[in-house]
């Protein structure tokens, strides 16, 4: 009979070496336990998880990093308490805050791994990084645990970057998911091992400089978007807001900090609705320009005025 069974997990956060501190200075580093921990009944075990977190600086620019790994899917109240911690631990500090790992709950309700987790961080108001910059789904869950199925098992999204303050996210991608991505084939795994079980997710963020956040200063939306083949060549000029919408099925807003020009993010938009409901644009068959009320307003700052560049 066993009598000593260990589980030995990790959670880290690796940061580059070769950088002097005037452009990367790390601080106030912390990690611990969740205090609710999945115990397993009848069985005098339970399934330690936690965080940690380290409150970084990079050319002058702060924010706090924090780094976790929730329960399962299966578990939802546990899950759920442990995020409740990290809004009260991790994330207690008035800093910009990034925060990544894998949630264990799913993104779209009715996938694998549906939890109320998901709306409980973003209702207290982490943004989805991935819903900012992207249209549709892109599974990050979940592959064999061997790493040696053939075709891919990636049924969820799960794994998130998450931002709350002053950050502006540009892009993101999902890596490791391609059959391109496994290794090379070996006796006992002939088409290769998956890279991991979950595909990983990269986000490009911006923080912008305190000097910057200038509450009277708006962005503007520069973009270039798809159209109809009717659409083009056609002398009209939509200058409203139905005119942009019947024109484009799709639409990748950049925005710009209207004092120097600096991209500061982007996102594609699919649902027009959502967008400022005051817009104009000066149209030609490849490209638009438009000026937003509020879509991207400083995030400092009220909605800003109609502005076109």
């Amino acid at each position: 009979m066993l009598e000593d069974i260990r589980l030995t997990d990790h959670d880290v956060i690796l940061a580059r070496t070769d950088l002097a501190t005037s452009q990367l200075r790390l601080t106030n580093v912390q990690e611990e336990n969740f205090d609710v921990a999945l115990s397993l009944p009848g069985v005098d075990l339970s399934v330690p998880r936690g965080w940690n977190s380290v409150d970084v600086k990079i050319r002058g620019k702060e924010f706090r990093l924090i780094n976790t790994h929730l329960e399962v899917a299966g578990f939802p109240q546990v899950q759920a308490a442990q995020a409740a911690e990290l809004f009260n631990k991790a994330a207690a500090t008035d800093l910009p805050v990034v925060m990544l790992g894998d949630f264990n709950t799913s993104a779209v309700a009715g996938q694998p791994n549906d939890t109320p987790t998901y709306e409980l961080l973003v209702g207290a108001g982490f943004e989805d990084t991935w819903n900012l910059t992207q249209i549709g789904e892109r599974f990050t869950c979940c592959q064999a645990s061997d790493l040696r199925n053939d075709g891919t098992l990636l049924d969820s999204r799960i794994d998130f970057v998450f931002t709350r303050g002053a950050i502006n996210t540009v892009e993101t991608d999902v890596v490791g998911e391609a059959q391109a991505d496994r290794t090379i084939p070996f006796p006992t795994a002939p088409a290769g091992l998956w890279p991991s079980d979950h595909a990983g997710v990269v986000a490009s963020l911006v923080i912008p400089s305190r000097q910057q956040v200038d509450p009277s200063i708006p962005f503007v939306a520069s973009t270039s978007f798809a159209v109809s083949d009717s659409a083009r060549g056609s002398d009209e000029e939509p200058t409203s807001f139905e005119g942009i919408r019947n024109r484009a099925s799709w639409i990748s807003l950049t925005r710009r900090d209207h004092a120097n020009g600096d991209v500061v993010g982007r996102k594609q938009e699919e649902n027009f609705t959502s967008t400022a409901d005051q817009v104009f644009a000066a149209y030609s068959p490849d490209e638009l320009t438009v000026g937003l009320s509020g879509l991207w307003a400083n995030p400092l700052a009220a909605p800003a005025k109609m502005l076109s560049r």
